[in-house]
């Protein structure tokens, strides 16, 4: 399992459990929760093969990220070895994490998707609407398009 605080950033104090380790890891999850709440999720394998995050502007999709984590890691972010990819994902995967967009009450400027594949399907592990990481700096065009959906909310003024 992993257990990870509720308000978050960048795997901070984010931790994987198995029934091995569980006994010696108790101590330091118990110090954990003295100071924050937690939150546990079930630990999902392929984690090791990259999170996915599908960037929209204004409902539309413009990019994705693949993080990938080091080797006997499991936490994607660059600053514990992951590292960052720009790959062309399969659009059936676009489509599944756009999906997820739709189920808002209103649209939003941008939106991060973001989740693993499973058995070749998107399965959703965060939704990030409030001050995500758009990955802008992976090509030029990227910041561009995050221009265009600017421009757009400009003309519905």
């Amino acid at each position: 399992m992993v257990v990870k605080p509720c308000v978050s950033a960048g795997a901070q104090n984010t931790v994987a459990v198995g029934r091995d380790d569980f006994n010696e890891r108790s101590v330091e999850i118990e110090n954990l929760l003295k100071v924050q709440d937690y939150m546990v999720q079930p630990f999902v394998e392929e984690i090791k093969n990259g999170e996915w995050s599908f960037i929209f502007f204004n409902g539309k999709y413009s990019h994705c990220s693949l993080k990938t984590p080091k080797q006997g890691d499991f936490r994607v972010q660059h600053y514990h070895g992951g590292s960052i990819s720009y790959p062309t994902p399969d659009s059936k995967h676009i489509e599944q994490a756009g999906t997820y967009l739709k189920s808002l009450p209103q649209p939003t400027l941008y939106a991060r998707v973001d989740g693993v594949l499973i058995n070749n399907l998107f399965s959703l592990m965060e939704l990030e609407l409030i001050e995500p990481y758009l990955f802008l700096d992976g090509n030029r065009d990227f910041l561009g398009n995050y221009y265009q959906a600017l421009m757009g909310l400009m003309v519905d003024l």
